[in-house]
């Protein structure tokens, strides 16, 4: 045993002594694997002696490909389930904020078409009221002036009332243009929140055509790890075949 967390051991096969250092340890222990038994520079001996073969037609594999142990497989296997569920939860989670973005939406727009609906009918009210108020006067006018005309040439008192009739007229023709236009001016802000709401449609659309992206990148990854677990399970059975091979090669011949 070495100092701290470093440990000494024993090759078995040249009888050496090696370190096996904290960080390697910490990696075998991720990885699932025991200790090792052979030193780096057997194992580099090792593993430049192995011959692998294709079982289908018995030609080497290219420099460089990549032949993992049962172990690493699963271990790979496992990463990269996590990395899918992680993808999910992230989905699942756009798609949360997607339905919540459309209720806010939706209660944007009943909002604003109760409030578009109640100017309208206010709107209406006061045109009504305008419209009456404007009826009512135009009949007290004329009768007013019939009424002047006819004391006009007897009385000049009447023609200070007929005047002063004149000037409330005038009061209330002011006072419901103010209140028409006030009318107005609200009808125009309910347009304008109805203009603002409308250009709140293509957003929505470019959020829907973002979902319905990452559902096909979902299944592009869903295709991509079937690939790689059929692949993973043919690299599994070449290195099942290789072991047997291994351990062909190490029996030793029988003496007749």
């Amino acid at each position: 045993m070495g100092n701290g967390c470093e440990m000494t051991l024993t090759c078995r096969q040249c009888d050496k002594q090696f370190i096996f250092s904290e960080s390697e340890r910490e990696f075998y222990k991720q990885k699932g694997f025991t200790t090792p038994s052979h030193c780096k520079e057997c194992r580099s001996s090792r593993r430049s002696q192995l011959s692998i073969v294709c079982s289908k037609c018995g030609n080497k594999p290219n420099n460089g490909s990549g032949v993992y142990c049962p172990v690493c497989i699963e271990n790979e296997r496992i990463a990269f389930g996590q990395e899918i569920k992680r993808f999910k939860t992230s989905l699942d989670e756009t798609s949360a904020k997607l339905h919540a973005t459309e209720s806010e939406i939706t209660l944007v727009t009943e909002t604003m078409n109760t409030k578009l609906t109640t100017l309208e009918s206010e709107k209406a009210q006061l045109i009504a009221e305008y419209d009456t108020k404007i009826s009512v006067f135009e009949s007290e006018k004329t009768k007013l002036l019939q009424e002047a005309e006819a004391k006009l040439n007897s009385n000049e008192l009447e023609k200070t009332q007929i005047s002063s009739l004149l000037e409330q007229e005038k009061k209330v023709t002011a006072d419901l243009h103010q209140k028409l236009n006030s009318a107005v001016v609200e009808l125009e802000k309910a347009l304008k929140y109805r203009a603002t709401l409308d250009s709140l449609e293509p957003c929505l659309n470019d959020i829907k055509e973002g979902l319905l992206a990452l559902g096909r990148s979902q299944n592009s990854i869903n295709q991509t790890v079937l690939e790689w677990i059929r692949r993973s399970d043919e690299t599994s059975r070449n290195s099942s075949l290789f072991g047997r091979i291994f351990r062909f090669k190490q029996k030793p011949p029988k003496v007749n």
